[in-house]
């Protein structure tokens, strides 16, 4: 529960920009002329780059997200019916909790168009209902209870809200999914905005700054997919070759290698190669004093800036004793149909979850001028592979 618990940072600093901008806002200056006469239009010129970014990085609910707050803007800037903003109020928080379970289908096909055709559905609805039938209405969104204080939003609106807000968070904590810090702050947000509204220039601002953390997180999901291996979480040969291209003078590397693993993945399938690749991983990601990286298939890279190489075979003998040392648990094929079943099973090696070892065989070398400290380690890597594998070679 813990780890859970950390992706409430993901929260931290949209919280700080808004909150830092709302309280600084009846202190905020006019800008320049030409600047301020182009203010109202800058959440649709940020709409228009987000749908740009989301489109190129097939990211649907971001999209779908963003085109929600851009609408909200949009009511709170026209003299609407009181009942569409009062619809506002329950119709969007809904829509924010759907999109934060909703799997990523991305927009390359007939199902990006079904958030978009949902959302019109319910504003024709909307639209019908306060034509032909307003007092049925604002009897739904106006309910309320004698016995209770009163309060900032219609009671149905507050119970939605909650369950929103609720569900949201659920998604937040359980699935570290970062979309979702940006669902529940836009949510608050814009929920606010509509039960209490600021002027039509602190409303342009406040949706700016949503829009412009959504277009934040778009290019941190950009650096993700450039920069990360998917499957372990560690950086990539990009970032490696960067981080190579900036090291001082002294330094090593060291080349990992998990031992026999063609062979594994051929006896026990490729989920259970992944099980091995990300757990391995994870221990070489810890390693003493160095900054890993995956650098393709089995392999990984270790770098030691500013370690000489008798300073690195310590850490690079532990990391490998530990790895010897790991029972994996690989998950079965053979799944219960039930959870009876499963609790049967759970215990049982014969037709249940298998336990393998693996060891790593390490290389590593240091710099020396007029060299590749890099086909050094591979040099070495192999010479521990000749040796018997499960060793450091230097």
């Amino acid at each position: 529960m813990p780890d859970r618990l950390l992706s409430l940072r993901y929260l931290l600093f949209p919280l700080i920009v808004l909150g830092g901008l709302y309280a600084y806002l009846p202190n905020l200056p006019l800008f320049a002329p030409p600047w301020e006469a182009l203010l109202p239009s800058l959440p649709y010129l940020l709409g228009v780059l987000i749908a740009l970014l989301a489109w190129h990085f097939n990211s649907a609910r971001s999209l779908l997200a963003c085109g929600l707050v851009l609408l909200t803007d949009l009511c709170l800037q026209q003299p609407l019916d009181p009942l569409y903003r009062q619809a506002l109020l329950m119709l969007l928080p809904l829509n924010m909790a759907q999109i934060a379970w909703h799997k990523e289908r991305g927009l390359q096909g007939s199902s990006a168009l079904l958030g978009p055709i949902w959302i019109g559905l319910q504003l024709i609805a909307v639209t019908a209902l306060i034509l032909h039938y307003p007092q049925l209405l604002h009897r739904l969104l106006q309910l309320r209870l004698e016995q209770l204080p009163p309060l900032p939003f219609p009671l149905s609106a507050l119970v939605v809200i909650t369950l929103a807000t609720i569900a949201i968070f659920i998604r937040l904590i359980f699935q570290q999914d970062k979309v979702a810090a940006l669902l529940l702050v836009s949510m608050t947000t814009c929920c606010g905005l509509i039960a209490n509204p600021l002027s039509e220039r602190e409303t342009t601002l406040l949706i700016a700054a949503l829009l412009v953390l959504w277009l934040a997180g778009l290019f941190r999901h950009s650096h993700r997919l450039a920069y990360l291996d998917d499957l372990t979480g560690l950086p990539g040969r990009r970032a490696l070759n960067e981080h190579l291209a900036r090291l001082g003078k002294k330094h090593c590397l060291a080349m990992l290698d998990i031992d026999h693993f063609k062979q594994f993945n051929d006896k026990h399938g490729h989920d259970a190669g992944d099980q091995v690749l990300k757990l391995v991983a994870s221990k070489i990601g810890n390693v003493r004093l160095g900054k890993a990286y995956r650098y393709g298939g089995e392999e990984f890279c270790v770098v030691f800036a500013g370690l000489e190489l008798g300073e690195t075979l310590q850490p690079l003998e532990e990391l490998r004793a530990t790895i010897a040392s790991l029972s994996v648990q690989l998950r079965s094929t053979r799944r219960p149909k039930n959870n009876v079943q499963g609790k049967k099973q759970r215990g049982v090696k014969k037709g249940g979850n298998l336990s393998v070892s693996v060891t790593i065989s390490i290389g590593v070398a240091e710099h020396h001028p007029k060299s590749d400290t890099l086909k050094n380690a591979d040099k070495a890597l192999y010479r521990a592979k000749a040796a018997g594998r499960n060793r450091v070679c230097h």
